[in-house]
């Protein structure tokens, strides 16, 4: 009996510090939860307010970092960077791996004129993460800043391969930076390695550089260079530099990525090219608004099949020439054109800017095999013209349907 009297006693004295130990654990184990829950919550907060987010988690380093990054602001007094700094160096005493909290401090670094040790900064935020955009763009302005071109592309290489909104930033800088031939140049030879960004750089270009003829001069050299440029991006090229009016640009790109083009001819006279975005200088079908206008394959190679319900008419078919002046014929043959001849398609060259120069008739197929042929001279005040077929409406019930096999222009005597 007095052994279980005094194992009761004991146990009567171990409650209450089993006690304190429990309420000590799960006040740690509350204080835990809530820490957690506190920087989930400023997570979520995070990219709204910066402010918000480190009320709920004053001594978080990825916080402290964000907060550091607002006085990135060549704007911002010496005071308002100053904090910035006390908050990185904050941010880097709970991680020393903190690139964000590295960016801020060699950023200021730099606006305060220490390039040296911005230098040394950004060399080691480097050395934790390449795929750092902030730490990319450093290192791409202070190549530049060095005239170190080639350095300044590995730098752009990097950047575009690991940052998933650096051709945002980078596109339009490079874009601009190619007016410069010895830029171009290094551009071209990086291409010809062909980085992943490539073709979106390209694209870019071609669509949105500031300067065409840099841009055509771009795509002209890295087509030369075995770099692969899309069809639609000549054709936006082309038609950019015909907008802006240098025609003769326009022309002496197309030459130069269509080796023979001959400005005395109209080109694909069998209609055999596949060109799925053709430029102002390819043949052009004019499709719409129930008219049909296509390429096919016939019997004897292409041919150009239009069709058009009743009562429509207009053109089916263009393409852009740069005739020296002098005296042409068009000539070629056509299937299944059975219109009357006050109503039969034809061929119309006009200047551009200006007005009609002559109309070719093409004649009913049944006739001399489907073959047709005119004569027409260029003036001297026609620089550009345009060739185009044309369609009369009829009143047939059935519409107008035909095909052009072949059709060339070419100098005669």
């Amino acid at each position: 009996m007095d052994g279980a009297a005094d194992c009761t006693q004991r146990h009567r004295r171990r409650r209450p510090r089993d006690g304190a130990m429990r309420l000590a654990m799960a006040i740690g184990l509350f204080w835990l939860g809530s820490t957690a829950v506190a920087r989930t919550l400023a997570y979520a907060v995070l990219g709204t307010s910066v402010d918000q987010a480190h009320a709920l988690a004053p001594g978080d380093a990825r916080i402290l970092s964000a907060m550091a990054a607002t006085g990135l602001d060549t704007e911002s007094s010496d005071s308002h960077r100053r904090r910035a700094d006390d908050l990185a160096r904050g941010a880097l005493l709970r991680d020393a791996t903190s690139v964000p909290a590295l960016v801020t401090l060699g950023v200021n670094a730099q606006l305060r004129g220490d390039v040296a040790l911005a230098r040394r900064i950004f060399i080691y935020s480097h050395a934790i993460s390449r795929r750092d955009l902030g730490t990319n763009l450093w290192r791409i302005e202070d190549a530049v800043g060095s005239s170190d071109i080639n350095l300044a592309l590995r730098n752009y290489d990097i950047a575009l391969r690991t940052s998933r909104d650096a051709s945002d930033v980078l596109f339009p800088v490079l874009g601009d930076a190619i007016d410069d031939p010895l830029v171009r140049a290094s551009v071209v030879r990086t291409l010809a390695r062909r980085p992943l960004w490539t073709e979106a750089f390209i694209g870019f270009v071609a669509k949105s550089g500031t300067n065409p003829h840099a841009a055509a001069a771009l795509l002209m050299a890295s087509w030369r260079a075995g770099v692969p440029v899309a069809d639609w991006m000549h054709a936006t090229i082309i038609g950019r530099l015909i907008e802006g009016g240098d025609l003769r640009a326009s022309w002496l790109y197309y030459a130069g990525v269509h080796p023979g083009a001959d400005r005395r001819r109209s080109r694909d006279p069998n209609f055999v090219a596949t060109v799925e975005y053709p430029s102002a200088f390819d043949w052009v079908p004019l499709a719409g608004d129930g008219v049909s206008a296509s390429f096919q394959r016939g019997e004897r190679g292409g041919l150009f099949d239009f069709a058009l319900p009743a009562g429509a008419g207009g053109p089916v078919l263009r393409q852009m020439q740069m005739l020296p002046p002098g005296r042409y014929g068009i000539e070629g043959s056509s299937t299944g054109i059975k219109q009357p001849t006050t109503a039969l398609p034809y061929w119309s060259l006009s200047c551009v800017g200006g007005g009609e120069i002559s109309r070719v008739a093409v004649s009913p197929s049944t006739h001399s095999g489907g073959r047709f042929e005119g004569a027409f001279t260029v003036p001297n005040a026609c620089p550009v013209q345009q060739l185009t077929l044309l369609v009369n409406a009829t009143g047939l019930p059935e519409g107008v349907t035909g095909q052009i096999e072949r059709a060339i222009v070419h100098p005669v005597p």
